[in-house]
């Protein structure tokens, strides 16, 4: 998965004797390494109050291979 952004800011101030005006920007690039069993039509993005929450599904049909260990 790759998590592509931009963040820009402006701020502006116009006081009585003097004026400041501020630009800042740059881009991000995230690469997250994921399962190759994932389903690409059933991942999900949101993006709220400076947190992004991506959900995403496993296809199905295979299931993950587990074995009972007893301990003693």
């Amino acid at each position: 998965m790759i998590l592509k952004g931009e963040k820009k800011s402006f701020k502006e101030d116009d006081k009585d004797n003097y004026y400041h005006m501020e630009r800042r920007y740059g881009s991000f690039y995230r690469s997250i390494p994921m399962d190759a069993d994932i389903d690409e039509n059933k991942c999900d993005a949101n993006y709220n109050d400076g947190l992004l929450t991506i959900k995403v599904k496993k296809k199905e049909g295979k299931k993950s291979k587990s074995k009972k260990i007893n301990i003693q």
